[in-house]
Formats: C-alpha cells, sequence, structure tokens
C-alpha cells in the first residue's frame, strides 16, 4: 500500500481532522513560544547564564509537566483535562505578553509565569498524542506519525519568519499568537465526537478488613505509583530503554549545541528574524526526513534504521564544532533534520506498539521525559560555558554526549535484532522479555 492511500485512509476521518487542526495551532503556538524564549529571557535580564537558567526552568517544568500528563492521559478523560489546563496556559501567556508590552516584565516574572505555562502545556502534550492514538487504527498509527513530523516541520518553516517578525514588532507578541494557538488547541477537542474516556480506571488502595480510612499519604503514592508506570516498563525491558537512555544522550547534546549557536548569533547582532532561520533551516529538513519515513520503515529493520539516525545527527551536529558560517550552519541543521522523523517514527512508534494502549500515554510521557531530564542542565551549561569559555569551547564539550549516545546504541546487541514496523506484532509476541 502506498503512502498517499495510508493518508487518504486518515484524512477520512472527522475526529482526526479536528485533533489535527487543534494541534497544529497548539504547535505553531509552542514553536513561536520556543523561539521567543531565549530571546526574551536574555534580552530582559542581560546575562547568558540568566537566560541559560530561565530556559532550564522552563525545560524542567516542561518535563514535569509531560510525566504527569501521561497519568492524566491514561486515568481521565482527556477532553475534560484539555479544555481545563489549556485554559491556564492561555492566561500565563496572555500575562507574559501584556506584562511586555507594558514594560513591567522581569526576570522572576518572566521565569514564574513561562513554568505556570509551559507546565499546563506540558500536560496536555501526552494527552493530544494519546487522542491520536484512540481515534487513530493501529495500522495507520505510524503513518499518522510522519504526517504530524511534516506537519511541525511546516510550522517550523512558517512559524519562525513569523516569530522573528512579531518579536521585531514586539517582544511579547509571539506569546499573544501562542496563547491564542493553544485556545484554538481546546475549542478543537470540544469538536471530536470519540470516547475519550480512560482504558482503565485509576489504581487506589482499598480499605483493609478492619474498614481503616484510605488516608491522604496512600493516596498519594497510589498515584506516584500510576505516574511511574510508563518508567518501570521503559527500564523494565533492555531495548526500549537502550533506546530511552540513548535519546536523553541525544538530547543533551543539540539543545546544549542549538542554544550556544543562538547566544552566538544573538551577540553578534543577527535579527530575531535571520535567527529565526536556524529553526526553519532543521525543519525543512525535517519535511524531506519525513517523506521517506513510511518507505524506509517498510524497507529497512527498525534496529538498523536508529543505529543510522543516531550516527548521522551525531556527526552532522558535532561537524558545526569546525563549520561556523551562517550558511554552513543552515546547512547543517537542514541535514540533522533529516533523520528526526524517522527516529521518531521508528522508536517512539515501536515503544508504543510494545507498549500497548492501557499505558500508551504514560509510556509517552517517560520517554519524552527521559529524553528531556537533563536538557534543564545542558541549557545550563550551554549558558555558563558561553558566558566563560566562548562558543567554540562550548560547541566541543556539547558534542561529547553525541559520541557516547553513538557508540551505546550501536553496541546493543538487542537492539540490532529489531525488525521492520510490519513485523513488530509478531516480535513482541516472540519477546515477552525486550
Amino acid at each position: 500500500m502506498s503512502i498517499t492511500e495510508n493518508d487518504v485512509k486518515v484524512w477520512r476521518s472527522a475526529d482526526y481532522r479536528w485533533w489535527f487542526a487543534g494541534d497544529s495551532a497548539a504547535a505553531l503556538g509552542g514553536g513561536l513560544r520556543n523561539f521567543a524564549t531565549p530571546l526574551l529571557a536574555i534580552a530582559t535580564t542581560g546575562s547568558a547564564t540568566a537566560a541559560g537558567f530561565i530556559s532550564s526552568a522552563v525545560s524542567f517544568a516542561l518535563v514535569i509537566g509531560i510525566f504527569y500528563g501521561g497519568l492524566a492521559a491514561d486515568k481521565l478523560n482527556k477532553k475534560f483535562v484539555m479544555l481545563r489546563v489549556s485554559l491556564v496556559c492561555v492566561i500565563a501567556y496572555a500575562l507574559i505578553a501584556g506584562l511586555s508590552l507594558f514594560g513591567t516584565l522581569n526576570g522572576w516574572l518572566l521565569t514564574v509565569l513561562l513554568v505556570v505555562g509551559v507546565l499546563a502545556y506540558g500536560l496536555t502534550s501526552p494527552v493530544s498524542d494519546a487522542t491520536l492514538r484512540s481515534i487513530v487504527p493501529t495500522n495507520l498509527y505510524p503513518q499518522a506519525l510522519a504526517i504530524n513530523d511534516g506537519r511541525n516541520s511546516v510550522l517550523e518553516i512558517a512559524g519562525s519568519p513569523i516569530g522573528g517578525f512579531l518579536y521585531s514588532v514586539a517582544p511579547g507578541w509571539p506569546f499573544m499568537a501562542a496563547a491564542f494557538g493553544t485556545a484554538v488547541n481546546g475549542f478543537s477537542f470540544l469538536r471530536i465526537k470519540a470516547n475519550l474516556d480512560p482504558h482503565t480506571q485509576a489504581t487506589e488502595p482499598s480499605e483493609d478488613k478492619d474498614d481503616q480510612p484510605i488516608t491522604a499519604r496512600k493516596k498519594v503514592w497510589a498515584h506516584l505509583k500510576e505516574a511511574n508506570a510508563g518508567v518501570i516498563f521503559i527500564f523494565h525491558n533492555a531495548i526500549i530503554r537502550v533506546l530511552a537512555v540513548g535519546s536523553l544522550l541525544l538530547n543533551v547534546g543539540f539543545s546544549g549545541i542549538f542554544q550556544t549557536i543562538i547566544f552566538t548569533w544573538y551577540d553578534d547582532g543577527r535579527s530575531a528574524l535571520v535567527i529565526g532561520l536556524l529553526s526553519a533551516s532543521l525543519a525543512a529538513g525535517t519535511i524531506v526526513g519525513a517523506l521517506l519515513t513510511g518507505k524506509l520503515t517498510r524497507r529497512f529493520a527498525t534496529g538498523t534504521l536508529l543505529m543510522c539516525a543516531f550516527l548521522w545527527a551525531a556527526i552532522t551536529l558535532s561537524a558545526l564544532v569546525v563549520f561556523h558560517t551562517p550558511w554552513q550552519v543552515i546547512g547543517i541543521l537542514a541535514l540533522t533534520g533529516l533523520v528526526l522523523p524517522l527516529a521518531n517514527a521508528a522508536g517512539l512508534g515501536f515503544m508504543v506498539t510494545a507498549a500497548g494502549e492501557e499505558k500508551q500515554g504514560r509510556v509517552i510521557s517517560a520517554q519524552t521525559m527521559l529524553g528531556m531530564a537533563a536538557t534543564p542542565l545542558a541549557l545550563i551549561f550551554a549558558g555558563f560555558s558561553y558566558d566563560q569559555f566562548g562558543a567554540q569551547t562550548t560547541l566541543a564539550i556539547m558534542s561529547v554526549p553525541l559520541a557516547i549516545a553513538v557508540v551505546y546504541i550501536g553496541s546493543n546487541r538487542k537492539l540490532r535484532t529489531v525488525p521492520r514496523a510490519d513485523q513488530w506484532d509478531d516480535f513482541l509476541s516472540n519477546n515477552n522479555q525486550l
């Protein structure tokens, strides 16, 4: 079956079209926020180190939000969660825009509002991802992921110049646009007709034979155990554990390198519109990669594709230590983007298939959280190292985790045995312990 036929089948679902519209609006808003955050942070504080701390706090909030968003996706009605949490996100972003417009925004206010807004955004992210899995049939799910990767890349290309233009008009405008996109996402969820109730009910500690009351401590512990189910699943399965750790190392290197380039271009006096070309070039490569992902995942073993993707990303990003001109940087980031949808469709697709519907939300959030776990420290270090040692040394240091990730992924024998996507079910049924 061709990619075009699969695409047509996905788009026939009205629920998918509403989901796609809302998720696209939220993704565009999130991209505008991501673009404007380091620029507004360094403009507000006047320090790359302080901006690194703010970016780190935002990343940490996103990790926490995604972690508990997975539990919410599995245990609560997804529409209920999305509507209420989105409202918090809209208010936080709108306050940033307003305070910035009136010149009353400082570093502490910016940090608090960003943390609140991104925490709410993080809670909605796995809820939206789990909703996609609930409204798209299993056989079309990898194709839906590839479509979304391509969509995200188009939004990155469009969003970077839009973000640069909005920021050049007023630094708070990208956040107002992000608030609007989040509101659109909430409205779109209202239009989804599929049953978005959880597959299972949250496990509550039962009362004992003496009918002792359930204490608040027991309830908190029970919910923490539920939230940790995704992490436990990942670390109890060798292949998935290797993917999670490798993704963490890759994200550390990528985040530090990308942040360093942004600081360098900002100090060189380049406009926000020009800095937006960094994200746009990465997105352009991702679009091309998304077009190839479906064919590659059907023809080649997943384990082989993942190893090649990690190696390619490490080589291209490490090349930024040597190549510094704007067009070289833009071209290298475009090359890096080629393998991002492949790694996502192969790696995350295999994880979700292995987890099953009961744990899908928590596994998605746990994988995202683990992949981003060290990113806050990487951003802090990038800002500190840039101030103390300069861009060249910082880029070289942040290339080290990339090399470690390649060695770690490439040396795992079990990962090399993962077959093509159409053989995942048979592989999983024959390998109870991955």
